[in-house]
């Protein structure tokens, strides 16, 4: 009897490296569910897929790049689909240039992953991913920057081109 019941029981999974475990407890699932109300809030109002703030919160909690990455690049497919929807809907969804995009992104996408996964396969370990993406998010800003300060410089600030604005 005690032996059968025993073995029917699930047995405790070993925690491996890079395992975030928050759902244990009802205090850890609740916060984790408000962490992730506040990245979905913060992500709507700064206009950012939650993916862009969710992977850096999964790497402080202790998660690995390998698992954080695709759990990001899940989330801002999400998010982008949502905004291409959208525009779907309103009629303004150009589909030549969504379509060339799109192209190239697939292309891209795969291309970047089977470098990445060569780079890794050979260098032995995978912070590679993690300084990769510190190096584009921080050229991206300066970018942006740039040519902010480039566009104020050039025409002084000005309103939001007709197309953004709801009377258009």
């Amino acid at each position: 009897g005690g032996a059968a019941m025993a073995a029917a029981m699930p047995k405790k999974k070993r925690k491996l490296e890079g395992d975030v475990v928050l759902g244990e407890t009802w205090r850890g699932m609740l916060k984790m569910m408000g962490v992730c109300l506040s990245i979905g809030a913060m992500g709507g109002l700064l206009g950012v897929g939650g993916g862009s703030i969710l992977a850096p919160m999964l790497l402080e909690l202790g998660a690995s790049a390998v698992i954080s990455a695709p759990i990001s690049s899940s989330l801002v497919l999400f998010s982008s689909s949502q905004a291409a929807v959208q525009y779907y809907i309103s009629g303004k969804l150009l589909w030549n240039y969504a379509m060339w995009i799109g192209l190239v992104n697939l292309l891209a996408n795969y291309f970047g992953l089977y470098a990445v996964k060569r780079i890794v396969k050979k260098l032995g370990y995978t912070s590679f991913i993690i300084g990769s993406l510190g190096v584009l998010l921080v050229l991206a800003a300066g970018f942006t920057f740039a040519s902010l300060v480039g566009d104020l410089l050039k025409d002084g600030f000005t309103p939001f081109p007709k197309y953004c604005r709801s009377d258009s």
